[in-house]
């Protein structure tokens, strides 16, 4: 209602991940190579063991440091 857009953002886009109970899937938007902080207003780093895996992959992570320093 906000006018906003939900991204989804991971290694590859058009790739579906599914939630920890398989309930919820969802195909990924775009990669995170084909991103840019500048993008987005806003970021969300989804729970569980999710953010571990993210951290393993240095792009995701440089991408939070810039975002986060974007202010």
């Amino acid at each position: 209602e906000a006018g906003h857009e939900l991204v989804t953002i991971e290694k590859e886009a058009g790739k579906t991940v599914t939630g920890k109970q398989g309930d919820a899937k969802v195909t990924i938007d775009k990669s995170i190579d084909d991103v840019h902080v500048d993008d987005f207003d806003a970021l969300l780093l989804p729970g569980g063991f999710s953010p571990d895996q993210l951290r393993g992959d240095d792009r995701f992570v440089e991408f939070t440091k810039a975002f986060a320093q974007a202010g």
